[in-house]
């Protein structure tokens, strides 16, 4: 795919006949003396376009050749205290260097074909280096340097793809499943079809604790499902958004990380090695809800299995004028135990301005005969109301199978009660 760079010259051409020879009296050239071109490297040549224009006002054939000349390199360079240096010929080539300009046709353009990979072999990506230096002859008469000169400087940048870089951190509590999105990028105007892949890179993880001096633990490859794992940049695209989704309860507990990164070999396009990566910080101190069994005292309204499904949708609540209103969180697998951490509680929202308990004391135990005391929570109100947002009660590290949410304290009220309920901690073989 060619990259065109057009620069648009105008050759006002006075010419006069004597003995049917036509020659050049004044050549004016309606651009800067000194042109920089910034080309892209996809591995083969680029046309770079040279227009000469003809004026209306002159009449006849006119010959026109762009000429290479040290010469004029040598003079901008002494004039403007600049280094460039003259492109060798086995970084460019050019069919057709003479034309002409008619009445008829009064527009003629000079194509030179630049080869990037060998310009950059030369110097380095992004530093202007290396120059063409034209001198345009009209009817074999050389034009001045200030009217008919042109250098076509060169800036071969190389041409990336890039990840949006930075750290996203994410803080979820009981979703079975993650939905995120990154994007990515080119740096240059496309005109190509590019196709860029995506993987998850857990082996990333320990360099970035070095780095940064961590120690979090990787988020599995397998924990991670594309929507988009591949991409494909089409014609002016420059831009793309990436979807994935991740299983909220595969993500260890704690924080753990998930490292992104991208790969594409396509017509010299690269990945940017200083944005070839978007990393995902996991805040996860749920214990996944299907470990539980929940059972409750007395209900009013919905049942254990509500405090457990994930969803805040639906309330347990018990009436007011109960003796008892507490939750227990049991273990399933009786080979495990838990670290239990803290607790997590959504209260009703059935009727937000009547929420009875005020106090609750969280309780562990090995066997639902013999409980612990963990710590003790008050209940957060805004302006009187309840807090719906997540209220958490953290406390020591307290090992058991059962964890227990008593409403110690509570109003004559028929709307004690919560939506969702979770334990903090890990899980591990007893």
């Amino acid at each position: 795919m060619k990259r065109f760079c057009y620069i648009f010259l105008s050759l006002w051409v006075f010419a006069s006949c004597s003995n049917d020879d036509v020659e050049s009296s004044d050549v004016t050239l309606e651009v800067r003396d000194y042109v920089e071109e910034t080309i892209y490297n996809f591995k083969e040549d680029q046309a770079v376009y040279l227009w000469a224009t003809k004026s209306w006002a002159d009449k006849g054939v006119s010959k026109v050749e762009y000429v290479v000349d040290a010469s004029v390199l040598d003079n901008y360079n002494q004039e403007h205290g600049t280094t460039l240096k003259l492109l060798p010929e086995s970084c460019y080539h050019a069919e057709q260097t003479v034309f002409e300009v008619t009445d008829e046709m009064k527009y003629a353009k000079f194509k030179v074909m630049c080869s990037p990979d060998k310009i950059v072999e030369l110097g380095t990506y992004g530093k202007i280096e290396y120059a063409l230096p034209y001198r345009i002859y009209v009817n074999g008469q050389a034009a001045e340097d200030r009217y008919g000169t042109v250098i076509v400087a060169f800036n071969v940048l190389q041409p990336l793809a890039l990840i949006e870089a930075g750290i996203d951190s994410v803080y979820f509590h009981h979703e079975d499943e993650l939905s995120l999105d990154f994007s990515c990028s080119l740096n240059f105007d496309n005109r190509l079809t590019i196709p860029v892949n995506f993987f998850a890179d857990a082996t990333l993880v320990s360099d970035f604790n070095a780095e940064y001096g961590a120690d979090y633990e990787a988020v599995p490859s397998e924990v991670v499902t594309w929507e988009t794992s591949q991409v494909s940049f089409e014609r002016k695209e420059t831009e793309k958004k990436v979807l994935f989704n991740v299983k909220g309860d595969m993500i260890p507990v704690g924080v753990s990380l998930l490292p992104i990164r991208m790969d594409v070999d396509s017509q010299g396009v690269s990945v940017d090695p200083l944005s070839d990566r978007k990393y995902f910080l996991f805040f996860n101190d749920m214990i996944a809800q299907s470990n539980w069994e929940a059972s409750v005292s007395k209900t009013w309204k919905g049942s254990g299995d509500i405090l457990i499904d994930g969803s805040l949708g639906d309330n347990w609540m018990v009436a007011g004028e109960a003796s008892e209103f507490w939750v227990i969180l049991s273990l399933k697998d009786e080979n495990k135990v838990a670290n239990f951490t803290g607790v997590e509680m959504y209260v009703q929202d059935y009727d937000p301005n009547k929420v009875g308990q005020k106090k609750a004391e969280i309780y562990v135990s090995m066997d639902k005969e013999e409980w612990e005391l963990a710590g003790t929570y008050n209940f957060k109100t805004e302006g009187g109301k309840p807090n719906l947002d997540a209220q958490r009660v953290y406390f020591p590290k307290i090992t058991g199978k059962h964890i227990k949410i008593n409403i110690a304290e509570w109003e004559n009220s028929p709307y004690i009660g919560f939506r969702e309920v979770a334990a903090m901690g890990e899980i591990k073989d007893k």
